[in-house]
Parts: C-alpha cells; sequence; structure tokens
C-alpha cells in the first residue's frame, strides 16, 4: 500500500481528495499547510506528496 501525504489547505478539498485516494486503496495523511507538512515528513516515511503550492505558514516550493 503506498502511503501519501496530501498537503492541501482548504479542509473540504482536502478532505474529497482525502476520500478518493481511500476509496482507491491508499493510505493518505493531511497536512493543512507547509509548516505541518514539514512536521510530518520528519515523523513518518511518504511515498508520495500532493501539495498544493500556495498555502499559508510555508508555501508548496519551500
Amino acid at each position: 500500500m503506498l502511503n501519501i501525504l496530501l498537503v492541501e489547505d482548504d479542509e473540504a478539498l482536502s478532505s474529497a481528495i482525502r476520500e478518493k485516494l481511500l476509496d482507491e486503496g491508499f493510505s493518505v495523511s493531511c497536512a493543512f499547510d507547509g509548516k505541518q507538512a514539514a512536521e510530518t515528513l520528519d515523523e513518518a516515511h511518504f511515498d508520495l506528496i500532493i501539495s498544493d503550492v500556495m498555502m499559508p505558514k510555508m508555501d508548496g516550493f519551500e
């Protein structure tokens, strides 16, 4: 099973994407800003990161 980190500050959009990925059999963790994503990356291994670019605190490029 692939482990995905979804980084999206729009919670409704994040929830919809997460549900679709779960339906497809992926394991999904969510972060809602760049800083939270960076902290999550320190705690776990991910096979794929899907990231919004324009987010508060730290953008998707950082």
